[in-house]
């Protein structure tokens, strides 16, 4: 990370910090990888891009993190196999969502716990009534 991208952290930006060789090198590795294992590894390949991906992304100053497993994708990988298969590949136009889904899931702002707005309404009182609002959290 630079100075330049330090300064937009803390200006609270949202910040891409990864470089174009280790892109590259991950992305490559884990094409290679997955191709070797007959796509058996791709489920811990997207977890291992992802992770890395969001350990290199701020998102309004707040990085984020990446909790998902490759044995936790597996399972779902080998259903969305099979109901592929069982549909003559009818299903496979489902797959980029159903990933991207589990994806964003396991994706979360570090530091960050519960709901960016609390869901439990306040009541408020005012001289013409009462005013229902939400508790923003920062």
């Amino acid at each position: 990370m630079n100075t330049k991208q330090r300064e937009q952290i803390e200006r609270g930006e949202s910040v891409f910090t990864g470089g174009v060789l280790a892109y590259l090198g991950i992305s490559l590795l884990s094409g290679l990888v997955s191709l070797l294992t007959l796509g058996f590894a791709m489920p811990w390949m997207l977890c291992w891009q992802q992770a890395w991906v969001a350990k290199h992304t701020y998102i309004s100053g707040r990085q984020l993190s990446f909790d998902g497993r490759g044995v936790q994708l597996f399972g779902k990988w080998l259903l969305w196999l099979l109901l592929t298969i069982l549909t003559l590949g009818i299903y496979g136009l489902w797959l980029p969502v159903k990933v991207e889904q589990w994806r964003v899931k396991h994706t979360h702002v570090v530091g960050r716990t519960g709901p960016v707005i609390d869901q439990t309404p306040l009541l408020q009182k005012q001289d013409s009534g009462l005013v229902i609002s939400a508790n923003l959290k920062k």
